[in-house]
């Protein structure tokens, strides 16, 4: 089942990534694979250094919640879990792969034909860090509000490659002022309820602050479900701000 997924989203990246995420955007990821039936091996090729704190989720874990990309590491696995009833699976281990990050991995494979190995970068299943600083940042891939990008000491997200409206974007952003939280959720509210949607839209959204973290979700009902039932899995005192069905 994991491999299927795999090569499903590899030949469905590059048409959904570009042109069925956000409109009138450029394409920040070019990628481009072909694919066997092969034996894999992966390397990751980026990583961002943070410095945790932690607190302990509904069952005692404990778990990272410091900074935005930490806050959606904390619930990521939790998130597969739950949507793979929609999949028909019984483990989100299963679906591991169907939502991915910014950050690259080069996935090694065998040819079964001619036993030769090659290489290819894919997306990293897992969230990333969003550089505020660089004018290529996905930012705009979550809907934030540019002009509020001073108010942010980090942000993260993860998404579909499939379709990042109907299967989901889902971002984190770590606040410098509490104060400014609600300011930061109703932007985003607004930025959410008005957009145009193209190929795809999500059925609602959701906003939510967690230890000074505000999380936003975009999707259709079963992963946007499945996100809300992580973050409250994985995240005690979850203040929801916004939880609400996108008008058509």
């Amino acid at each position: 089942m994991k491999k299927i997924i795999t090569a499903m989203l590899i030949a469905g990246m590059i048409l959904s990534f570009a042109s069925c995420n956000n409109n009138n955007n450029e394409d920040t990821s070019d990628t481009s694979a072909s694919t066997s039936e092969t034996t894999e091996t992966t390397e990751t090729t980026d990583t961002t250094d943070t410095t945790d704190t932690t607190t302990e989720n509904n069952g005692g874990e404990v778990v990272a919640s410091a900074d935005a990309k930490a806050t959606l590491e904390g619930l990521f696995d939790t998130f597969h879990d739950k949507l793979a009833p929609a999949f028909g699976v019984e483990s989100g281990a299963e679906i591991k792969g169907a939502y991915v990050g910014m950050d690259m991995e080069t996935v090694t494979e065998v040819d079964p034909e001619t036993n030769e190995e090659f290489s290819y970068d894919m997306p990293k299943a897992a969230p990333s860090a969003i550089d505020l600083s660089s004018e290529e940042s996905p930012l705009y891939m979550t809907y934030f509000p540019a002009e509020l990008t001073d108010k942010l000491d980090s942000a993260a997200l993860f998404f579909s490659m499939m379709n990042a409206n109907t299967n989901g974007t889902f971002a984190a952003f770590e606040v410098k002022d509490a104060a400014d939280v609600q300011t930061i959720a109703d932007a985003l509210k607004e930025a959410l309820a008005n957009n145009m949607w193209m190929c795809g839209s999500p059925d609602a959204f959701y906003i939510a602050e967690v230890n000074g973290v505000v999380i936003s979700a975009f999707a259709g009902n079963d992963p946007l479900n499945a996100f809300k039932d992580a973050v409250a899995a994985t995240y005690e005192n979850v203040n929801v701000l916004y939880n609400e069905a996108i008008a058509f």
